[in-house]
């Protein structure tokens, strides 16, 4: 079992328009998209148990890369929430980085969570 992605849903392709646009500009500005880079995605929980059950269902479900470090990080900038951070290595890619975005986005929903985007930490 996987978690479901429609490639062709609006939804997606909205987030797929808006991968390429960050991405069109991060080379415009001088990022090397053709080097492989660790990309973090994070998604933002109320509670380390949430935090944890979402990884657990992500690893259950066969969504991430093998290659990926995922991990959970208290964030305490006057808030009290938990972030599960997925970093993978890999060439920058707006298909691949959406549909990770999009299975982060799937889990969030289903346990409770809030997907904040993705970056580059080195960038």
């Amino acid at each position: 079992m996987s978690i479901p992605l429609d490639l062709k849903s609006a939804d997606f392709l909205a987030l797929r328009r808006e991968n390429q646009h960050i991405l069109s500009n991060l080379a415009k500005n001088g990022l090397d998209l053709s080097r492989e880079v660790e990309i973090e995605f994070e998604c933002q929980f109320s509670t380390k148990s949430k935090a944890v059950a979402a990884r657990t269902k992500m690893r259950s479900l066969g969504s991430l890369p093998a290659e990926g470090l995922y991990m959970i990080a208290h964030r305490t900038s006057g808030k009290d929430l938990c972030s599960l951070l997925v970093c993978v290595p890999m060439i920058p890619d707006v298909q691949l980085i959406s549909e990770l975005e999009a299975r982060l986005r799937f889990v969030g929903d289903l346990c409770g969570g809030n997907v904040s985007g993705w970056e580059f930490p080195e960038a």
